[in-house]
């Protein structure tokens, strides 16, 4: 029989002892299991992240020409909203100036249209 460590506290009998050594190293072994499986995964994970680092560097690099055409896209969009607006300022005041129009009075709910008035020729008249 293999000498204990220490002398058993007092109340526990060797077998005791040796149930709870042996639970201990059960114990142990299921705990270094579970850290190599979480190893295992971490490798995974790993290799993953890798492999998913090489596809961003790359997709950086195939992407770089089209992304240099958006932004041409996008500054050639600003020139045209911004000479949208100034049209759409004048074509405000044109109709301000020449029909009475006054940009207040008119209502998001306003149904309202007409056509532009048109007078008739002399021979038809």
């Amino acid at each position: 029989m293999p000498r204990l460590p220490c002398p058993p506290a007092a109340g526990l009998t060797v077998a005791v002892r040796f149930a709870e050594l042996k639970a201990d190293r059960d114990g142990s072994k299921e705990y270094q299991d579970i850290i190599d499986t979480l190893n295992r995964r971490k490798v995974d994970l790993q290799k993953r992240i890798k492999k998913n680092q090489e596809w961003c560097d790359n997709f950086d690099k195939q992407i770089g020409g089209v992304q240099d055409k958006y932004d041409h896209f996008l500054d050639d969009m600003v020139v045209l909203y911004d000479n949208a607006v100034k049209k759409h300022a004048m074509g405000i005041q044109y109709l301000m100036d020449h029909f009475n129009y006054h940009p207040l009075f008119k209502h998001w709910d306003d149904d309202f249209t007409a056509v532009p008035f048109r007078p008739k020729s002399k021979d038809k008249a």
